[in-house]
């Protein structure tokens, strides 16, 4: 495993290169901003469908401010109960697309009601959250949640040791190694690669690997 997560590493070197860049995807602040962040990025084209949904929600309710610190989940959750889920998906966010056969506006509600019921209402709240194993349960209980809404989640956050396991992880290791794993094997090789480097270069933590890698392979999307 060692010597795979070496060659992953050799790879992102030579190919991406390891630098400290001011240019990775910015850093929401909005809990509920992040779920719709993370939800909407899945089995999506990210810069031409779910950023641009994310970014109307924030035009129609957050003041157009995407980075707003001011905005929880007791909001969010008021927000769509009094204009409805339909209303919010057709006139706001203008997009219909489903996960695991449910509309993406029904999972985030879905998920925002867990931690509701678990009393987190902001990024705060969920990083202070003592048992994360539970909290993971917890959120993976919802329909349509699997490993890459979870770890991307977790991920904007503020968890510095996961990656998101979507197509451009798996591209990047698929290219590095020459085969696919699994999406927990793709926790595991980018966390060993930042291990071999993160003495050298303190900032390489598997999230930042991570956002070196989605930004080199989003350039090739169709």
């Amino acid at each position: 495993m060692i010597e795979d997560a070496k060659r992953l590493l050799d790879y992102i070197e030579e190919n991406i290169g390891i630098r400290k860049v001011p240019d990775l995807p910015d850093i929401y602040h909005s809990l509920p901003v992040c779920i719709l962040d993370d939800i909407y990025s899945l089995q999506s084209h990210y810069e031409t469908m779910a950023l641009p949904a994310v970014k109307r929600y924030a035009k129609h309710y957050l003041n157009n401010d995407i980075y707003t610190k001011d905005y929880t989940i007791d909001q969010f959750i008021n927000d769509i109960d009094r204009d409805g889920k339909e209303y919010v998906m057709n006139e706001v966010l203008k997009n219909r697309q489903v996960l695991s056969g449910r509309r993406k506006i029904e999972v985030c509600y879905d998920i925002a009601k867990v931690l509701q019921r678990l009393n987190i209402q902001t990024m705060d709240d969920f990083r202070a959250f003592k048992d994360k194993q539970y909290l993971d349960y917890s959120i993976r209980s919802v329909k349509g949640v699997g490993n890459a809404a979870i770890d991307y989640l977790f991920m904007m956050v503020g968890d510095d040791n996961r990656v998101k396991p979507d197509i451009h992880i798996h591209h990047c290791i698929k290219d590095a190694l020459g085969y696919d794993v699994s999406d927990e094997m793709c926790q595991i090789l980018f966390r060993e690669a930042s291990a071999l480097i993160i003495k050298e270069k303190p900032y390489a933590t598997p999230r930042y690997l991570d956002g070196l890698v989605w930004a080199h392979y989003s350039k090739f999307e169709q």
